[in-house]
């Protein structure tokens, strides 16, 4: 992705998340009209921020597969694919 793209996607972002809040405000003003509970009070573990896309923590990259592992899936795959052929010939 080029910086440009990126930096198109991140405004579109802030266009849509401040849209949300825009939208928000007005159903909490219909709710208080009608009577009803407000989206703060009536969602209070709801966060409401704003973070660009560059300020989101990466993927959890904790896990990570042993060679055996790979080795084992690799051995049924080649088994699989094996057995798939030889129906097809038969």
């Amino acid at each position: 992705m080029t910086t440009s793209e990126r930096r198109v996607l991140e405004l579109a972002l802030l266009g849509l998340e401040s849209e949300r809040h825009r939208l928000a405000a007005e159903l909490d003003d219909i709710r208080r009209r009608l009577g009803g509970p407000s989206t703060e009070t009536a969602h209070p573990r709801v966060q409401r921020t704003t973070t660009l896309p560059s300020q989101r923590p990466g993927p959890n990259k904790g896990r990570k597969m042993t060679a055996r592992q790979r080795r084992k899936i690799s051995q049924a795959m080649k088994a699989r694919w094996a057995g798939l052929k030889r129906g097809k010939a038969a």
